[in-house]
């Protein structure tokens, strides 16, 4: 199992604005119920519970207790979450090195 990343250290304000010149507010702070850390954490949560699935799948039709096309669901379901989670990232990726680039 992967161990989850930690979140980051909160970035110090050089005032009443911070470094944008933005409100101090923030938006989706960690602990906040609808962060993007915690829908992050869902989803790969949600990807692994999936594999899981798929693998008890294989190890049933292996076993001749589950059917195949129920596996080959479960499998197809599992891939595309996992082809959706690297879209993501790479998408998030894309986005911090134009960020990074300005």
């Amino acid at each position: 199992m992967i161990a989850p990343i930690p979140p980051l250290p909160p970035t110090p304000s050089a005032g009443p604005a911070n470094a944008m010149g933005g409100a101090t507010g923030s938006v989706g702070a960690p602990g906040t119920s609808n962060g993007f850390s915690n829908l992050l954490g869902s989803a790969v949560d949600s990807l692994q519970s999936s594999e899981a699935g798929a693998n008890n799948a294989a190890l049933g039709v292996a076993a001749g207790t589950e059917s195949l096309p129920a596996y080959m669901i479960q499998a197809t379901q599992a891939e595309m979450s996992a082809e959706l989670t690297v879209a993501v990232r790479n998408a998030a990726m894309t986005s911090l090195n134009q960020i990074l680039g300005m």
